[in-house]
């Protein structure tokens, strides 16, 4: 009866020790849990803060919108994008020639030289480049003198009626002296001589290197030529004086009937 007492007695105990060790289990998983809830709790209040409240933003009306919309616009953007990416860079441009191109002659028909003169009067030199394509200039007289030469002097008076007639439709003349009245080259003493003798209203040159030798005999002289100066090219070329033949060449290249 002993036996059975302390064998009651055992069991009792240690059904009340598996009773303590589940009730212990029981409150720290439900310690877990509420621990884990609250955590979850704080996650989904963090993630609502950061998340932009729609309900609270204002409505934009029809006329917001509208100006919005013509702030920017997107083909604007897209023909400015493609205006930059198809303009040809300005240093790419071929630069404009300087001259008529070459071959060049002596003859009418041909392409004249750029030929270079010294004007006292500035202390410069002069080329025919400077007349190429002028938008005012249309149509040179070239004429080629000595201050040894009676008829050149004739011709350079006669040449002031001329320049005065058609010089507002668009002719130039370029007088130029080769030698002095020794058939030395001319200097610009020389020059000055002949600007007062003859007070031309018209540009008069040296040609001390008698460049314009090319297209006539010095004892031939005086030359006259007319250059038409869209493209440089020579329309007429003489010795001797011929008012009329020149005249003719000139309105020919301007166009319109001679006065």
């Amino acid at each position: 009866m002993k036996s059975k007492k302390i064998l009651f007695a055992s069991l009792s105990l240690a059904l009340v020790g598996f009773l303590a060790a589940s009730c212990d289990s029981g409150d720290s998983n439900g310690t877990d849990d509420k621990d884990t809830a609250a955590t979850l709790d704080n996650q989904q209040q963090a993630d609502e803060a950061e998340e932009p409240d729609l309900a609270e933003e204002p409505d934009l009306s029809a006329e917001e919108l509208t100006n919005i919309e013509d702030a920017v616009d997107p083909t604007d953007v897209v023909a400015q994008d493609l205006a930059v990416d198809t303009a040809p860079p300005e240093d790419l441009a071929p630069p404009k020639p300087e001259y008529a191109p070459p071959p060049y002659g002596v003859i009418p028909g041909t392409t004249i030289k750029n030929h270079s003169f010294y004007d006292p009067a500035s202390n410069m030199s002069v080329k025919l480049s400077s007349l190429w394509q002028h938008p005012d200039k249309k149509v040179l007289v070239i004429s080629s003198a000595a201050e040894w030469c009676g008829a050149c002097k004739q011709e350079a008076y006669s040449l002031k009626t001329m320049y005065t007639k058609y010089k507002d439709d668009g002719l130039e003349i370029w007088y130029l002296i080769f030698e002095d009245n020794k058939g030395k080259p001319v200097d610009v003493a020389s020059w000055q001589r002949w600007m007062d003798q003859i007070k031309p209203n018209y540009p008069t040159y040296m040609d001390s290197a008698f460049e314009t030798g090319l297209y006539f005999q010095a004892s031939a002289t005086p030359m006259n030529m007319v250059v038409d100066l869209s493209n440089m090219k020579i329309v007429y070329l003489v010795t001797g004086y011929d008012a009329t033949g020149m005249t003719n060449a000139v309105t020919k290249v301007l166009g319109i009937s001679p006065k």
